[in-house]
């Protein structure tokens, strides 16, 4: 099936699920010894982002990037967050906004938002975009310093491709070895992100299957 493309699906995102970042979100880093991933240190639920400069082993340029899918910004909408950084270090976020695309260079940001290491929440408004459909990116730097937290982004409709957009929750399944008139089982979701139908056909590369 497909999504219904006259229904505004807003974006509540708590990056709860088994695959990250979620589809159509995109998390960059810039340095080869530290990631975004996934984290504990969560607002709400059981998982968080986290950005990261904690470790020295990557050299280079510590910045680090979350990137939405493309919103369809109205009148009234903000993007809101929830942050917080891990101690005491110098960790920076910025917000920016791309109205052409999703590449790193596409986007303006705005000011250091200040920090704490309790749970903040900041409402970045977007009324000056109402009308057009937008990009926005969590920008963060620390050469050498912790860890910053995200969590419980909310914000407007997101804009789905006219397309079918197939999302996997793994991209491979792990069986084991079974032995003859055993069985065992593996799990994986496929979802479709766009608005088209998605048609897909199951095959194995094994033989015996």
């Amino acid at each position: 099936g497909a999504r219904n493309s006259s229904y505004r699906d807003l974006v509540v995102e708590g990056f709860e699920g088994l695959v990250f970042p979620p589809s159509s979100w995109q998390a960059i880093s810039l340095n080869t010894g530290n990631s975004v991933t996934q984290s504990s240190y969560s607002h709400s639920g059981s998982k968080a982002v986290r950005f990261s400069s904690y470790s020295s082993s990557g050299g280079g340029d510590y910045t680090q990037y979350l990137i939405s899918p493309k919103l369809s910004v109205q009148s009234g909408d903000s993007l809101a967050f929830w942050y917080k950084k891990y101690s005491s270090y110098t960790d920076n976020v910025y917000v920016g906004i791309s109205t052409t695309d999703s590449s790193v260079a596409s986007f303006t940001f705005g000011d250091n938002l200040s920090i704490s290491t309790t749970y903040a929440r900041h409402a970045q408004d977007l009324s000056s975009n109402a009308g057009s459909n937008i990009f926005v990116a969590l920008k963060y730097y620390g050469k050498w310093a912790g860890h910053l937290y995200v969590d419980d982004i909310t914000g407007p409709a997101i804009v789905y491709p006219s397309t079918p957009v197939a999302s996997l929750t793994a991209s491979s399944l792990a069986f084991g070895s079974v032995l003859i008139g055993a069985t065992n089982t593996a799990t994986v979701s496929l979802s479709n992100n766009g608005t088209s139908d998605l048609a897909y056909t199951v095959a194995s590369d094994n033989a015996a299957f």
